[in-house]
């Protein structure tokens, strides 16, 4: 039977190799299931029918990756996938050992489609600079999807009347414009070309401007602060007190625009969460419900410390999400998926903020850091483990800094291996 398969594959490969048109495309249609997949998650995920094309998409792209690195590639289990496959497998047995009940299939099927898609960044290392693009293209088309959605809102702005609900949940639209943000803000340093880094520098002001329009506080200010850490890698010490002096400057101009009638609903957000902390009368309701709810997960996390209560547990009997994806993992799925899916997200800031690779591939670093340290600071205010984009950027952002360059296992039982893949990569 394995004979067959192999022989089935060299005579497709034969004739693929032997018309280039053909090829070309199998290649191009890869990045453009990637742009729109990528979009999808981005702007409709959440508007129906578009939310169920979405997950037609999701299965059509996972199936076409699978018959791309059949023909082209190297099935390998790399490190992404190897610590994927570790958090999913104790997501049943979390599932399991509390009675099978709540079951959530829109995380193991972004697993599974993250794992995929790893593999495909696998076999197309020399590309993915093309697949960031697409990345960065789709927020582009975010911000356009906005703009036409909420054109009212956009052109006559009043931030105590938040936008954006028309593309689902406020905090979730205004993690997507967070986003949109951070990768138009490293791509102007990732990408050479001058007329990417012009539209990176207007999708990055755009964007701005629309994620405060959302009135999502915690999504603005975890933005503002990793866009505050980036000069730290990207200057050397003398550069930096440039950028302090700039920083104070920008405060000053906050602090300005605070005081403005229109920006009321941001100053009044910021100083009733800093009242709720310090126990104050005029507490931010929202802000200590969301602690309430994390309170109550960890309660449940020391009920079940180890394997955790099952899906969606806080949520099922508080009526609201934890707001925090630690204590969320904690409560679900216990202490040892914890460790697993922060090491997920840790591992490549440990990889970039290492001085070669620094020093190498600063651009690379940028791009990662603006990212990542995005995913790992949000996860103080909101629960994105199940995150439609997440599982998309992540595995992208282990191919940019190479963490997968020494895969632990390499499959090679069903002669799925291609001598010199690479010739036919993307």
């Amino acid at each position: 039977m394995f004979l067959k398969i192999k022989e089935l594959r060299n005579n497709l490969q034969d004739r693929i190799r032997s018309k280039p048109i053909v090829l070309r495309f199998f290649n191009y249609f890869a990045l453009f299931l990637f742009f729109l997949t990528t979009y999808f998650a981005l702007s409709l995920e959440s508007i129906r029918p578009f939310n169920y094309i979405l997950i037609a998409i999701w299965v059509f792209y996972s199936l076409y990756i699978v018959f791309y690195i059949f023909l082209f590639g190297n099935f390998r289990i790399n490190n992404y996938v190897v610590l994927s496959l570790i958090f999913v497998v104790l997501q049943l047995l979390s599932w399991g050992l509390s009675g099978f009940q709540r079951f959530n299939q829109t995380s193991l099927l972004l697993g599974a489609m993250s794992i995929v898609l790893s593999l495909l960044f696998e076999n197309n290392k020399d590309n993915i600079k093309k697949y960031a693009f697409c990345l960065l293209a789709a927020t582009w088309f975010l911000l356009i999807t906005f703009l036409l959605l909420h054109f009212d809102g956009v052109v006559h702005p009043n931030i105590s009347n938040r936008i954006g609900t028309r593309m689902g949940n406020a905090n979730d639209v205004a993690r997507h414009l967070a986003f949109s943000v951070l990768i138009n803000t490293s791509s102007i340093f990732y990408f050479k070309n001058k007329i990417i880094k012009v539209f990176s520098a207007l999708g990055l002001v755009v964007g701005l401007y629309f994620l405060i329009l959302t009135g999502s506080v915690s999504n603005f200010i975890v933005t503002a602060f990793v866009i505050f850490l980036l000069p730290l890698i990207i200057f050397r010490k003398k550069k930096l007190i440039i950028v302090i002096i700039v920083y104070f400057c920008i405060f000053a101009l906050l602090i300005i625009l605070m005081n403005l009638p229109f920006m009321s609903y941001f100053k009044d957000r910021i100083i009733s969460m800093f009242s709720s902390i310090a126990g104050g009368a005029n507490g931010d309701d929202s802000f200590e419900a969301r602690f309430m709810a994390a309170c109550y997960g960890v309660r449940l996390f020391f009920y079940r410390p180890f394997f955790g209560n099952g899906f969606d547990s806080v949520y099922s009997s508080y009526n609201i999400m934890a707001h925090n994806n630690i204590v969320e993992i904690l409560a679900d799925f216990g202490f040892f998926a914890f460790l697993v899916e922060e090491m997920i997200i840790i591992l490549p800031i440990y990889k970039i903020i290492k001085k070669p690779f620094l020093v190498t591939f600063k651009k690379q670093a940028i791009f990662v850091a603006s990212l990542m340290f995005y995913i790992i600071f949000l996860q103080f205010f909101l629960v994105n483990y199940n995150s439609k984009v997440e599982s998309i950027i992540i595995p992208l952002c282990y191919a940019i800094c190479g963490l997968n360059d020494e895969p632990i296992i390499r499959y090679n039982s069903l002669h799925f291996v291609v001598d010199n893949y690479l010739e036919v990569n993307i």
